[in-house]
């Protein structure tokens, strides 16, 4: 029930790419222009609980890019405020950091539904963000028809 009250999956495409070209703006403000390799967009379930994935029609998008940027402690440090700050006001709001032993650091944010945003830091540093889960267009009109 609470899928058929937001929005259709295909009102919410693009919105990956708003917030990582966001992103990316927002580091080359600070760090200069960086080479950016980017990945398809992908259409999946990668931003829907379990529970919403069984239903028909539910999809999230990512997008993923790579940069081509060396950091040291300082400015990985600010990568992380930028892109956390960056992530918040487009609704990624809960946090979780991690540092791997090679002293890798992860930023995970996401949104009370699923989305994601994460940093990786590193050389290169990938980002990718994922949607919340929504139903296709077509798939809310079938259970619009059924009421």
């Amino acid at each position: 029930m609470e899928m058929r009250a937001r929005a259709s999956f295909e009102e919410m495409q693009g919105v990956t790419s708003v917030v990582l070209t966001e992103i990316r703006a927002g580091l080359e403000g600070d760090f200069g222009p960086i080479i950016w390799e980017h990945d398809a967009v992908d259409y999946d379930i990668l931003g829907c609980t379990n529970a919403e994935s069984e239903n028909l029609g539910a999809r999230s998008e990512q997008s993923r890019s790579f940069g081509f940027l060396s950091l040291d402690a300082a400015q990985t440090e600010r990568a992380i405020e930028i892109v956390s700050s960056i992530a918040r006001r487009n609704g990624y709001t809960r946090s979780v950091r991690k540092t791997a032993v090679s002293g890798t650091q992860y930023i995970d944010l996401a949104t009370e539904r699923g989305g994601r945003v994460t940093l990786v830091t590193g050389d290169p540093i990938g980002i990718s963000v994922s949607t919340d889960c929504f139903l296709t267009a077509e798939r809310l009109a079938e259970l619009q028809s059924d009421d």
